[in-house]
């Protein structure tokens, strides 16, 4: 419920009494029964009239803009490119494992890949490494091989693709993403 307009003690404690107009306190103050504008507290209710629009436009721009930002940068990464991805190597020797990947921009238009490959080794046949491996820019048409080589004690590999992307978002390696666009060899 709404108190009547009229002279009130200074809630703000700057002057004897303060006009409350019936929906907020003014600028009209007294002391001692000698009326005066206080201007700092025009001041004050002008700049909060006219700063809540900016208030609100900063929150939507904080909130959207890093979202559109990483949204794109997301669908880059789960949207790549045409690609042509090929397994020239995976060969173990002395223990070590050595991989070479081809990635070729097939699309139109220059493009980044992730590559995620996973290494099975025997005898347990289990995953005992897994691999991304990401190019530059590519132009159309562009080839670029990548290499992987490590130690390990297993007696037979094999080094198979599980998936490619686009470039990772922010470099956060996200991991390989169902499905993927891609046409692999």
């Amino acid at each position: 419920m709404a108190s009547p307009q009229g002279w009130y003690p200074d809630p703000y404690g700057r002057f004897d009494h303060r006009w409350f107009d019936g929906e907020r306190w003014t600028g009209d103050v007294a002391n001692d029964g000698v009326r005066r504008v206080d201007p700092i507290s025009e001041i004050r209710s002008r700049s909060r009239r006219r700063r809540w629009p900016f208030i609100v436009i900063l929150v939507i721009a904080l909130i959207a803009i890093p979202g559109t930002i990483l949204g794109r940068s997301v669908q880059r990464f789960a949207e790549p490119a045409e690609n042509n991805v090929t397994t020239d190597s995976c060969e173990l020797s002395n223990e070590i494992v050595s991989i070479s990947i081809s990635v070729d921009n097939v699309d139109v238009t220059p493009a980044s890949f992730t590559v995620f490959v996973e290494v099975v080794g025997s005898p347990l046949n289990r995953v005992i490494r897994s691999l991304t491996f990401e190019t530059s820019l590519l132009q159309p048409g562009e080839r670029r091989l990548l290499h992987a080589a490590f130690p390990t004690t297993a007696t037979a590999v094999e080094c198979e693709v599980v998936g490619i992307g686009g470039p990772l978002p922010f470099g956060v390696d996200l991991g390989p993403i169902e499905p993927v666009r891609t046409n692999r060899t």
